[in-house]
């Protein structure tokens, strides 16, 4: 299935159409493209291990972390939380891609299930505005050159030896724009990096909190019906219904979508959602700006607080402020 972005007067703006579709007969079961769950309230809904990942794409906005203790245990699948065995991770500082970090854990084991951490941040600086009007631009048509398709390349192309060196399971986590990175990188490690390792397909995760998506390769590819039972283990969205950004994963949407009541009056009208309108209204400084201070969007409403992350700091016991 192909989406076309047309300009079409009759519906205010970009309309999408779709080729190759074809409706099956009423008695073929289809599976649904993504799984849709209603979570109810985000400040008892979100569970720890979720939190923890909130947490990691909060500190992409503050100042770097070097070291910090994963809650997680790895004695468990890497989604429950416990005391036997909890990994520190070090801060990756060779990667100088302004909003990405990469966090290793420091075990020498590459059997254990602790994943290395690729983390994506949002829009936080004017660059991070241009890096959304260039994609919003891309998505409409409207621009001649896609620096986004050249970031992924370079991105791609710096992380794939580390990543085939380490030999380890990869966790993406993103907030808001990163997500876009975090998906088309998830899309060309399976695609280009899977034949080459052992850990293939079921050890690469994604985890999305109100996430810029578009209806594009990357997350139709993740929709196709050889990809839907990989995409609903191993990608989660968290969104919170009313953020500006919640209304494109009905086109959009990938794995397991957890849809989280609003905690402050919606911004964008759901029900009556043209992508023409919205993508006018996105591209307008004044709405952008207030949609990505709406506290709907922060990435602090799913208890990021990069603060509850448990640093350390690394202290070498032969210098000589350590010795008696």
């Amino acid at each position: 299935m192909e989406a076309h972005i047309t300009e079409d007067p009759n519906s205010d703006g970009y309309t999408t159409s779709w080729t190759a579709f074809r409706p099956a007969p009423e008695h073929v079961h289809i599976e649904p493209e993504f799984n849709f769950q209603n979570m109810g309230n985000v400040a008892t809904s979100v569970s720890n291990a979720d939190k923890f990942y909130s947490e990691l794409a909060n500190a992409e906005y503050l100042d770097p972390i070097n070291y910090f203790q994963s809650p997680i245990d790895l004695d468990s699948d890497g989604s429950q939380l416990g005391t036997t065995i909890q990994a520190v991770y070090q801060r990756e500082t060779q990667f100088t891609i302004d909003n990405m970090s990469v966090y290793r854990p420091l075990l020498t084991d590459t059997l254990s299930p602790a994943p290395i951490y690729i983390v994506f941040r949002g829009t936080s600086t004017i660059f991070d505005y241009f890096r959304d009007l260039n994609i919003l631009l891309d998505y409409s048509g409207a621009n001649p050159i896609s620096l986004f398709n050249s970031e992924m390349t370079s991105i791609y192309n710096t992380l794939k030896s580390y990543i085939t060196t380490q030999n380890r399971a990869i966790h993406i986590v993103c907030h808001s724009l990163g997500a876009m990175y975090g998906i088309h990188l998830l899309h060309s490690l399976i695609i280009q990096e899977s034949p080459n390792l052992d850990h293939i397909e079921s050890a690469f995760k994604l985890t999305m909190f109100n996430p810029l998506l578009l209806s594009d390769d990357a997350t139709q590819y993740f929709r196709t019906e050889a990809l839907r039972t990989y995409a609903k283990t191993n990608i989660n969205i968290h969104s919170i219904r009313g953020d500006f950004l919640s209304p494109l994963l009905t086109r959009a949407g990938v794995g397991k979508v957890h849809m989280y009541d609003n905690t402050t009056p919606p911004v964008v009208d759901e029900t009556d959602f043209l992508l023409g309108t919205w993508l006018s209204e996105v591209l307008g400084t004044q709405a952008r700006s207030s949609y990505l201070n709406d506290d709907n969007h922060k990435i602090a409403i799913f208890g990021g607080n990069a603060t509850g992350l448990q640093q350390y700091v690394l202290v070498n016991p032969l210098a000589e402020s350590s010795k008696q």
